[in-house]
């Protein structure tokens, strides 16, 4: 499962959390797409959902998570 778990990770950190507030119809379009395969993501592995959630709260605190061990510590 670790492998999954940072390969989801990478895929959070890659991700555009503010694409929602472009005025480039481009950049929103590849925020939508990558929030979409996130979603793929959690709805075919439930388990990696506190990650998720973990790295969400971090974004909503202005604080990107540099690691996986970052967030379980949190």
């Amino acid at each position: 499962m670790d492998e999954l778990e940072f390969q989801f990770f990478d895929l959070l950190k890659k991700h555009d959390f503010w694409y929602e507030m472009s005025d480039d119809h481009l950049v929103w379009r590849k925020g939508c797409n990558e929030r979409e395969e996130i979603g793929r993501w959690l709805k075919d592995y439930p388990s990696l959902m506190w990650i998720w959630d973990r790295f969400c709260r971090a974004m909503n605190n202005s604080r990107a998570p540099l690691s996986l061990e970052e967030l379980r510590r949190d």
